[in-house]
């Protein structure tokens, strides 16, 4: 399939994908959660999402710790055309993803270093370097290494998570996705006055945004995430959006 395109001055519509990867969690049909389908995709249009950007709904899209029910991905144009350049596919392991995001595109360094910063042996640093050297994603120049020029993450991931009335239960669900996504959302059909003004400071302290009967309550935050984990996240969107942005689909990592 062709390249997605999209304007330069604003957010493009949003596209709605299937998920092609089925790492991350195990599916299931939870019946009630069903039910607040047009909330959660209310939510997703309300979201405000950087100008320029290519725009995909993925429902139950593969996170490194779940399955958000909606997962929407705001991808920059110039950073996806960069990423696929570097040839590599997607790369999906934690471990080789820190090694990646270590590494500099214009400082090579040595294996000594590397496995210093990380913690690692120099023989485990050397193993995730090569298997990476094969894919692309790495280089090497004389006894030192570097990241590919475009290995970067491709834009922004905001998981949303519908639930029909536990909104504890889905806030502890939004914290673990915000461990790797960039902007987290509980979406709820109703909640009741007695527990919504807490809930609106403990959803407002947190950074979590809170979605109750068609209206923001309160408007999440983009979190500031460490590099590997930004980068874990734009692989795993990548290996969901499969050829429809035109990345390879050979063996990940």
């Amino acid at each position: 399939m062709s390249r997605p395109q999209g304007s330069g001055g604003r957010a493009s519509a949003a596209v709605e994908v299937a998920a092609a990867s089925s790492l991350g969690g195990r599916r299931f049909e939870p019946v009630q959660e069903r039910l607040v389908e047009p909330d959660l995709r209310a939510a997703a249009d309300r979201l405000r999402l950087p100008a320029g950007s290519l725009n995909f709904l993925v429902p139950e899209c593969p996170l490194p710790v779940g399955l958000p029910d909606l997962l929407v991905a705001s991808l920059d144009q110039a950073a996806l055309h960069r990423r696929l350049a570097v040839g590599a596919p997607p790369i999906l392991s934690e471990p080789a993803m820190r090694l990646v995001a270590s590494l500099s595109t214009t400082r090579p360094v040595t294996v000594d270093s590397l496995a210093g910063l990380l913690g690692l042996t120099k023989r485990q640093a050397s193993r995730v370097l090569l298997g990476l050297a094969k894919v692309g994603a790495v280089h090497r120049q004389g006894d030192r290494w570097f990241r590919a020029d475009g290995f970067e993450p491709v834009g922004r991931t905001y998981a949303l998570e519908a639930k029909v009335d536990d909104w504890r239960s889905g806030l502890d669900q939004c914290l673990r996705y915000g461990a790797y996504a960039d902007s987290t959302t509980l979406v709820l059909p109703r909640m009741s006055e007695k527990v919504r003004t807490s809930a609106v400071t403990r959803f407002s302290a947190l950074g979590v945004g809170l979605y109750v009967d068609g209206k923001w309550l309160v408007r999440p935050r983009l979190s500031r995430l460490k590099v590997p984990k930004r980068l874990l996240a734009s692989e795993y969107v990548l290996a969901a959006l499969g050829d429809t942005v035109s990345l390879s689909s050979a063996k990940r990592l």
